[in-house]
């Protein structure tokens, strides 16, 4: 009889404790954060398929990592999720040694890119890496002290860009007669020029009418500098900086 007496507490224990197994499975954030910088989640910016599976870690040094598996293609997901913030959170991508990437990389099946923007606080960046393979994709978010964007190189002009860029030049710029260019034909050379480190394309000017040579010119880049070259003693004259 005594038996009897415990059984409605021990079914009460095995619900509750039953409830409670259901209710340690976390759900989605809204948003990552570290410091005062957030960014929306992947789950706020890409639709997901309705069975994902969603869990968090901490590593050693308090870092949350956010997973999302069961992913139709980790690839598409981490694609989406990029350019949505490339596009719509004046995020840049960088690979994992701090390099910028084009805004429309193609992705791998596999990989890791940081999605990354410098900080409100004005010191460092927040970062956002996202790493994933073919059916789950991660993102570890942390704030780099310190850190800084790096520089983004210009476009290297072509050679037809180059004639143009001289072409439109006041004579006067270039140690030249006249009022325009009119008078002068531009020949680039192929290849690269370096000057002090700085590589440069190289552009002979002729006279149009008698197709005398009459200068050489460096433009270098990226600042579009135009050196005038004396070939003689090989030595350059900044005309424009």
């Amino acid at each position: 009889m005594k038996r009897h007496k415990y059984l409605p507490f021990v079914w009460a224990l095995a619900f509750l404790l039953l409830a409670g197994c259901g209710g340690d499975t976390p759900q989605p954030v809204e948003s990552y954060s570290a410091g005062e910088d957030t960014l929306p989640a992947l789950n706020q910016l890409v639709t997901l398929e309705e069975n994902f599976q969603y869990e968090t870690t901490e590593d050693d040094d308090g870092l949350i990592s956010f997973h999302y598996e069961a992913l139709t293609s980790g690839r598409d997901v981490a694609q989406s999720y990029a350019k949505d913030l490339v596009e719509n959170q004046q995020c840049v991508l960088l690979d994992e040694d701090n390099q910028l990437l084009p805004e429309d990389q193609e992705f791998a099946d596999t990989g890791t890119v940081v999605a990354a923007k410098e900080s409100s606080s004005g010191d460092g960046l927040f970062q956002l890496s996202i790493s994933w393979d073919e059916t789950s994709c991660t993102i570890s978010p942390k704030l780099e002290e310190g850190a800084k964007l790096p520089e983004k190189e210009e476009d290297s002009m072509t050679l037809e860009e180059a004639t143009n860029y001289l072409q439109s030049q006041a004579p006067s710029t270039l140690g030249l007669e006249g009022t325009d260019m009119s008078n002068y034909i531009i020949f680039p050379e192929e290849g690269l020029a370096v000057l002090d480190g700085k590589t440069c394309l190289s552009l002979n000017v002729y006279t149009a009418d008698t197709h005398q040579y009459v200068s050489t010119y460096l433009i270098g880049e990226p600042g579009r500098q135009i050196y005038q070259l004396d070939r003689e003693t090989g030595e350059a004259t900044l005309l424009l900086s």
